[in-house]
């Protein structure tokens, strides 16, 4: 296991869901051993423990020594509330009554470095720890000076508990508009939003000052449900072309293809005409979110397909940095990288872009160079990355819909869109050309009656 300095490594743990595994051999398994010191490792033997310990001492030693910094602080608040029967209650009492305090500041510090690393870890105790303590901290400090609100989606949805980062997120959109509410006061309501329609438009995400953690996030979620309509779709017609089976069998396969709960829960059985109007629906909103994402972080999705360099920066707390492209990817790109299927559809988005501008570029970068716009001095190549990159969210409903073509690739929905548009273009420049042909004639026989006038 890497160190927890190391974020390009930490972010790109196994694709799919969460499970326990060996930190080792990476077997999946019930009853694996987990490590006493960080409690958030597990491994399939003792042997292996011993084998992995040199590697995984300096991991271990920071999560413990973290664990014992949280609890020197409980101490410490609990002595001043000598009357208070639980620890947890007096930290409750002194949060809400003196967070002007210097030392409910560092127990709040110190929780969320503990939070932080164990996020970090990617086992699913670390991140299902990492989740309890954040949602903990903000219920206990609504001024939230840790910024722990921009994480918790991406924990939970890592957890798949994607019905509470949707309303979590919600909740938190829907207070920026309440001005009564008092963010110093633990008696206030929340996250009192429960089971909120995942599938209505995200508008109140949309706003004029963002948070780009959510808006990743919630992109994250709806294209977790595109990506398990695919599933679905694919699952039916596989099913129905090589042998007929019993609709409660080809139910209970459905439910194994999809990952998320409110897919299992919402759309394994409706018919795939229905499931048909929602893919478009959601592919819409993703587009939305996506623009917006690039509206207030112009680099994000060039590092999310390249994000080594966003990982492995260490942006400077309460610094403009800490809003940046790379505290965002730190945050999020775990969360996405583990959801298989939603790198791929960008990527094929992206590449649809990419085949669909090829024939435009030239002419696109001799105007650029004509008017000497920005960025004249590139190549064709390079201008063709950029503009594949700037028009990815076009072109994402023929990548979703190429992901579930069942036909020959070479005749996938995008590509046969774009033969018809270069047949179009191809028509109309000859016809244009003919135009300009029968112009020059009509010139040409003007000239010729006035020379013989």
């Amino acid at each position: 296991m890497p160190c927890l300095t190391s974020g390009a490594k930490l972010c790109k743990g196994p694709v799919g869901p969460l499970r326990d595994r060996c930190a080792l051999c990476s077997v999946e398994r019930t009853g694996l051993i987990l490590c006493s010191g960080c409690r958030a490792v597990r491994y399939c033997s003792r042997a292996h423990q011993d084998e992995h310990q040199p590697s995984h001492k300096p991991v271990c030693n920071r999560i413990e020594s973290d664990r014992e910094n949280l609890a020197d602080w409980e101490r410490i608040i609990c002595k001043q509330k000598l009357h208070v029967k639980f620890d947890c209650q007096a930290i409750e009492i002194h949060v809400d009554h003196h967070t002007e305090l210097h030392d409910v500041f560092k127990y709040i510090h110190y929780r969320f470095i503990l939070a932080n690393h164990l996020r970090l870890i990617g086992t699913p105790d670390g991140v299902r720890e990492a989740a309890d303590h954040m949602l903990d901290m903000l219920r206990m400090n609504r001024g939230d000076y840790t910024f722990v609100q921009h994480f918790i989606p991406a924990v939970l949805l890592r957890l798949d508990r994607d019905q509470d980062a949707y309303d979590f997120m919600k909740w938190c959109s829907t207070l920026v508009e309440d001005d009564n509410y008092d963010w110093g006061a633990v008696s206030e309501p929340f996250m009192n939003l429960k089971d909120e329609d995942v599938l209505e438009d995200p508008n109140f995400v949309i706003h004029r000052f963002p948070r780009v953690s959510h808006l990743a996030c919630m992109l994250l979620l709806k294209m977790k449900l595109l990506v398990d309509i695919r599933g679905i779709k694919t699952t039916r017609w596989i099913l129905a072309r090589n042998s007929p089976l019993p609709p409660e069998l080809i139910l209970a396969i459905a439910q194994d293809v999809v990952r998320s709960p409110i897919a299992k829960a919402r759309l394994v059985r409706k018919p795939t005409s229905h499931l048909n109007t929602i893919e478009v629906k959601l592919a819409r909103q993703v587009a939305r979110l996506g623009r917006a994402i690039c509206d207030n972080d112009y680099n994000f999705f060039t590092f999310l397909c390249d994000p080594d360099e966003a990982l492995a920066m260490h942006p400077e707390r309460f610094s403009s940095y800490f809003f940046d492209y790379s505290s965002v990817m730190q945050r999020a790109y775990s969360a996405i990288r583990e959801t298989a299927g939603v790198l791929e559809i960008l990527k094929a988005a992206r590449l649809v872009a990419k085949r669909d501008s090829e024939d435009k570029v030239a002419d696109m970068l001799e105007d650029i160079r004509k008017h000497k716009k920005a960025g004249h001095e590139r190549t064709e190549a390079e201008l063709l990355y950029d503009v594949s990159l700037d028009r990815i969210w076009d072109y994402l409903d023929w990548a979703v819909q190429d992901a579930s073509y069942p036909g020959r690739w070479s005749n996938r929905p995008s590509e046969r869109y774009i033969q018809r548009r270069r047949k179009w273009a191809a028509k109309e420049e000859e016809e244009r050309e003919r135009a300009e042909m029968g112009r020059d004639t009509d010139e040409e026989d003007e000239d010729e009656n006035e020379d013989e006038e």
